[in-house]
């Protein structure tokens, strides 16, 4: 049987008893979201919100045809057409999962320089700076796509770069200037506000998602080793079924044995002509006696597993046990020119145990 996470139904967590919803317990320390993880949520959306921009400077580059006068509709459509399919083209192979996880951010970076380079273009080509709105924009939402420091921080100075180099060629009034320079500062302020608001929030829910992944891993192996338990607990019952029709089945015809040599060595019948065969008879009595304490000893064996088992005190006569035990093993001693003998201590005539 495999048991896996989709095995583990983790049942809603009820509220309290005033109508509030029940605390969430945080994670563990040990657990925190690492830029792997953040990688992959920033892949996962790769796709969609580069397609978004992309249809939006598809709009927009079709619009400039028809909107922006000449001389500057024809190169700022292009411009801007270009970058749609640039954008565009980063987003088709997203889709496609030929983007790896760990150049997520390089991509969603290279669709926000080629934002940028098309903001900057119209900038230098119109020569107006009311274009610099553009720029806002771009650095806002730069906040909302990216879950990396470095990355984050490296456009911030692309964009600061950027701004710098338009200043020195575009003809400007200082006022404005100022202005727009503002503008981009409280862009950047709010960028950056969002992006810790993101980084923060996305690192929790990951730690939660890995909380979860531990706690359902758990869940899983401790059903494994309670259904590994329960198959232990059948094969104990079936094993001790097993020995409890085998001490029947044995002590049926044991009794049979040994009531027949008791039978014999009273002469019931009639008189035994060799006295050897008295001891035999005698021999016969006590293995059987042996087999029949075995057996018994089977029984309690599985009595003590189950924790059933009863301790009585019981006398013994110790030569006697010692001449039985003799007479199981002299016949083979015999055959192998063994002499075994027994001595007992008249202290020990009886033993109690």
């Amino acid at each position: 049987m495999k048991i896996g996470p989709a095995d583990v139904n983790t049942p809603p967590k009820p509220d309290n008893a005033d109508g509030s919803p029940q605390e969430i317990v945080a994670p563990d320390a040990g657990v925190s979201a690492l830029q792997a993880d953040r990688n992959e949520i920033t892949c996962d959306a790769l796709g969609i919100s580069t397609a978004i921009v992309a249809a939006i400077y598809l709009l927009l580059g079709v619009s400039h045809v028809f909107f922006v006068p000449p001389p500057h509709s024809v190169p700022i459509a292009a411009s801007t057409l270009l970058s749609a399919f640039l954008i565009g083209t980063v987003s088709v192979l997203s889709y496609r999962s030929l983007i790896p996880v760990r150049a997520a951010n390089p991509s969603i970076f290279f669709a926000a320089l080629v934002a940028l380079a098309n903001a900057a273009m119209h900038i230098y080509l119109t020569d107006d700076l009311m274009q610099t709105t553009n720029l806002a924009l771009i650095l806002i939402g730069w906040g909302l796509f990216v879950l990396s420091t470095s990355w984050f921080i490296m456009f911030l100075c692309c964009a600061a770069v950027t701004w710098l180099v338009l200043q020195q060629l575009v003809t400007y009034d200082a006022q404005l200037v100022n202005h727009y320079t503002f503008m981009l500062i409280s862009a950047a302020g709010i960028s950056t506000v969002t992006f810790i608001a993101r980084f923060k929030t996305y690192n929790r829910v990951i730690a939660y998602r890995k909380h979860d992944l531990q706690v359902q891993e758990s869940l899983r192996q401790a059903m494994a080793r309670g259904f590994e338990a329960d198959i232990a607990e059948e094969r104990n019952d079936a094993k001790d079924t097993f020995i409890a029709h085998l001490s029947h089945e044995l002590r049926t015809p044991l009794n049979a044995v040994v009531g027949f040599a008791q039978t014999m060595k009273m002469e019931t019948m009639g008189p035994i002509g060799n006295p050897k065969y008295l001891e035999y008879v005698q021999d016969i009595t006590d293995a059987g006696n042996h087999l029949t304490s075995i057996l018994e000893d089977l029984h309690d064996l599985v009595l003590v597993e189950k924790g059933q088992l009863k301790v009585t005190l019981a006398t013994f006569d110790v030569p006697k046990v010692l001449e039985s035990c003799m007479s199981l093993v002299e016949h083979r001693a015999t055959a192998k020119n063994i002499q075994i003998q027994t001595e007992c201590d008249s202290a020990l005539a009886f033993l109690s145990s």
